[in-house]
C-alpha cells in the first residue's frame, strides 16, 4: 500500500473498458481507492469522478452512483457525510469473482462482525487502512458468502490524533 499504488489507480481512472484486459484485479485496486478516502479533502463528486463515469449525482439523502472506468466493480455508490459534500462511505460489488483470500492479501487478516439480521451474508472487517500524517482512515468491510466477496464497503473516518 504505497504511493505507487495510488499513482496506478489514478492512471487507471483514465482508462476505458476496452483496455480492461490490462487492468489490475478489483481486489488490487481497493487500496488505491482507500488512498482517496484518507485524503484531507474527499469531496464525494470528486472521488466519484476519479473512479468512473457518474451515472447519478444523488442528493442529500441518496448516494452518487458510478460506472467504474475499468468495469471491474458494479453498483458503486458513494454517500456523503450528513450536511457535507465529503465522502462518508463507498459501497461496491465485484463484477467478477473476488475471494475473501484475495482481500486478505491486500488488507490483512479479516475478522467477522456480528450479524444484524440472520438473512444477511456474513460481514467481515479488516485492519484499518491508514498512512502517515493522514487526516482520515479507511475501514474496509466485506459481505462474504462461502469465501466469495459479494460486496465491499469502504468507510472514511477521521484519524485519531
Amino acid at each position: 500500500m504505497t504511493i505507487r499504488t495510488f499513482a496506478v489507480v489514478l492512471t487507471l481512472s483514465a482508462t476505458t473498458t476496452a483496455q480492461a484486459d490490462r487492468i489490475l484485479p478489483a481486489a488490487e485496486m481497493l487500496p488505491g481507492w482507500c488512498l482517496h478516502l484518507t485524503a484531507s479533502k474527499a469531496a464525494t463528486l470528486v472521488v466519484a469522478a476519479r473512479l468512473g463515469e457518474i451515472t447519478d449525482k444523488g442528493s442529500a439523502v441518496t448516494p452518487v452512483k458510478v460506472r467504474t472506468y475499468d468495469g471491474q466493480m458494479k453498483d458503486v455508490a458513494l454517500t456523503s457525510a450528513p450536511k457535507s459534500d465529503q465522502l462518508a462511505h463507498l459501497t461496491a460489488s465485484p463484477r467478477g469473482r473476488m475471494t475473501l483470500k484475495s482481500l486478505e492479501g491486500r488488507f490483512g487478516q479479516s475478522r467477522p462482525i456480528p450479524k444484524l439480521h440472520p438473512d444477511r451474508p456474513d460481514r467481515v472487517v479488516f485492519p484499518v487502512f491508514t498512512r502517515p500524517r493522514a487526516t482520515h482512515t479507511c475501514t474496509v468491510f466485506a459481505d462474504v458468502e462461502g469465501g466469495d466477496v459479494l460486496s465491499v464497503i469502504l468507510r472514511r473516518d477521521k484519524a485519531s490524533k
